[in-house]
């Protein structure tokens, strides 16, 4: 009986296999049918989000700064989740009190905005902030401060540029992936959660990485939907905004190399259609309307900002720097390493900080290795997959070696400084999403090659760690966890194990990228204090008085934010009427001719100028200088009683500091 005792075993594990199967089964199509439908509704699943997002007023911005440290004593605890992010001044210090600036200005969202420095700022193109202007319909992300205000408006920021970024990198990626749809959801949480991106998501890189994607979708539906005369013209409209929204972000190191990316996709997309487009004499005047449209926006926006351009032009910095490539770090191929420890413990300054290190995770040494082999088999998009190679290979190029200067300039590469590893890094993620559709696809790498090259190439990143600064951020056993980590995510990359890859490579990201920014509501605690109140008070008498905050521009940021007329804050040009008071004979002119966070320090010697850091200046400034300026309060953690003369006395307004500071008006004689 022997026999049917183990027969019945047998039977019974074909059953229990039978069911397990059919469970899994069951459960893989359930999820494909689940996330097919989430893909088929996504616009609209978005739309919903933003409205709900936007309505409870959640944003990703460190404005808590100020009443977590900058203001002592403010009240509440805005943040959700997560934690502020000082390093991120040029974020919570720079542009969002350049955004609530236009809001609580005494002309609301003027294209000069009149309370920032002396003359005032153009606020078009410093940061792109808010206006009422017509080219202010090539930039959507700014419209809920228009239409809502300032709490409402940051969210609207946040909240529009994650989502739009998320679908815009998901159409991409369909486009690179031929259409795979596991894939290219991938790719969307990969590109929009990559460190790189999240690190400085209101700044230039969040900005142009969003609107080069713009871009580029909009120009591959334009010919997908090429029979469709309505269809066409509204793709070509929003297609001519998103290059104005691109133009207008005023960052040439990270703009000229991404132009040259998203032109270099466009041409790939065009080649895909031109056997089967036939431009009619319509298709001419649409795309004349387009042209014409963009021109028509530049245009205005020069002209009503050239001497703002000028400026800016003539700086020392950025002006006038010239970069001819050579200054990457010895680590910036492989600084992805450091990104998954980066939410959660700052890097030394001795090495760089947390923003300038973050990097995207990509594959390209695994790509470029087995790319022959993708040509050898010819495999749909080849194309594509050469080119981003490619200009993943120049970018590198450039960052490690010098070129010619007359090439630099003719090329604009004058301009771009070692953030092409942006450039770099956005090309290598778009490769290797390109790379895993297409190793999925085909017939994969073999388990030995596969096996021998990702130990290979983990090797390396072992020595990217041991021989640069970077392997005294965290300790050597977590660099050899994370680079195992990565090892196998190169074996399954190239054995085109997608649900594997795919399911350790979404934890990588969101670890990584998902705990970068807080989760913030509103405008934080930055206004609820005693201090805001008692500025507001003396703003409501006297409203178009000048201030100063001495010892730190970031009160100068706070000043303006509140609509208060401050001249120190950070000039995004220099404001030559301003400091031609101070310095007649232009001595100091290298130390302010630049893009720049200005700190006044009170003095009785005699006014001088200094730079600090690239994008910092020290005024030391001379008491009787104060009567030039007409300052007629001042912002002071200490007391100035000492600083009095004969000609210039300080009142206290405030008989006990108000969350840490004094505020003295200004009394001449």
């Amino acid at each position: 009986m022997n026999w049917v005792k183990k027969m019945t075993e047998h039977i019974q594990r074909y059953i229990t296999a039978m069911l397990d199967h059919s469970i899994s089964r069951s459960l893989c199509i359930t999820i494909r049918r689940t996330v097919e439908t989430i893909v088929k509704y996504r616009y609209l699943i978005a739309l919903v989000l933003f409205v709900i997002l936007v309505l409870f007023k959640v944003n990703g911005s460190s404005i808590s700064v100020y009443g977590e440290s900058s203001i002592q004593g403010s009240i509440g605890k805005p943040v959700l989740f997560g934690k502020v992010r000082p390093i991120r001044s040029d974020e919570w210090m720079v542009q969002t009190p350049y955004f609530i600036a236009q809001a609580n200005s005494k002309t609301p969202y003027s294209v000069v905005n009149p309370d920032i420095s002396l003359s005032g700022q153009n606020m078009i193109v410093s940061y792109g902030a808010p206006v009422w202007d017509i080219s202010t319909l090539a930039k959507p992300l700014n419209w809920g401060f228009l239409l809502f205000g300032s709490s409402y408006g940051l969210s609207w920021y946040w909240c529009m540029k994650t989502l739009l970024l998320i679908l815009l990198s998901f159409e991409l990626c369909m486009m690179i992936t031929r259409k795979n749809l596991f894939v290219s959801i991938l790719g969307a949480f990969w590109i929009t959660y990559s460190p790189a991106v999240q690190w400085w998501f209101m700044q230039h890189v969040g900005d142009v990485i969003f609107y080069m994607e713009a871009v580029v979708v909009l120009f591959y539906y334009f010919f997908r939907y090429f029979n469709k005369i309505l269809l066409k013209i509204i793709f070509a409209f929003l297609f001519a905004l998103s290059c104005v929204g691109f133009a207008l972000t005023v960052y040439p190191a990270i703009q000229v190399p991404l132009f040259y990316l998203g032109l270099l996709l466009c041409t790939l997309i065009f080649w895909d259609f031109r056997k089967t487009i036939k431009f009619k004499t319509i298709d001419y005047v649409i795309s004349g309307v387009a042209v014409l449209l963009i021109v028509f926006l530049l245009m205005h926006v020069y002209l009503i900002s050239k001497d703002a351009i000028s400026a800016i032009l003539n700086t020392t910095y950025p002006g006038h720097r010239v970069s001819r490539g050579g200054e990457g770090a010895p680590f910036a191929v492989n600084n992805f390493l450091t990104n998954v420890f980066l939410p959660f413990k700052d890097i030394p300054n001795t090495i760089s900080n947390n923003c300038e290190i973050s990097g995207f995770y990509n594959f390209l040494p695994a790509v470029l290795l087995a790319l022959p082999l993708l040509i050898k088999r010819k495999v749909g998009n080849l194309k594509y997959g050469i080119a981003l190679a490619v200009f993943s290979l120049l970018s590198i190029a450039y960052l490690y070696m010098k070129i010619p200067v007359f090439l630099a300039k003719a090329t604009l590469l004058s301009y771009v400084t070692y953030r092409i590893e942006i450039a770099y890094g956005i090309a290598s993620v778009y490769l290797s999403i390109w790379a895993l559709s297409e190793f999925i696809r085909s017939k994969s790498v073999s388990r030995m090659y596969s096996s021998v090259l990702s130990l290979l190439i983990g090797l390396c990143y072992f020595i990217t760690v041991d021989l640069t600064p970077i392997k005294g951020y965290v300790r050597l056993r977590y660099y050899l966890a994370f680079i195992l980590i990565f090892i196998v995510l190169n074996y399954l990359l190239l054995r085109g194990k997608k649900f594997l890859f795919s399911s350790v490579m979404i934890i990588v990201i969101m670890i990584s990228g998902l705990f970068v920014n807080p989760v913030n509501i509103g405008l934080g605690n930055m206004f609820h204090n005693n201090l805001t109140s008692t500025v507001q008070s003396i703003k409501k008498q006297n409203p178009n008085a000048r201030w100063i905050a001495l010892n730190g521009s970031s009160m100068g940021s706070y000043l303006y934010a509140l609509g208060i007329k401050d001249l120190d804050g950070t000039d995004y040009y220099p404001d030559m009427k301003k400091w031609k008071l101070l310095d007649p004979d232009g001595k100091y002119m290298s130390a302010y001719n630049r893009y720049a966070h200005v700190t006044y320090v009170l003095t009785n010697r005699t006014t001088d100028m200094s730079t600090i850091a690239g994008d910092s200046i020290l005024v030391n400034l001379n008491v009787n200088d104060l009567r030039k300026l007409k300052v007629g309060y001042i912002l002071a953690k200490n007391r100035l009683e000492a600083y009095a003369n004969s000609g210039t006395r300080f009142r206290n307004l405030t008989s006990k500091p108000a969350n840490g500071y004094f505020i003295y008006q200004v009394e001449y004689w």
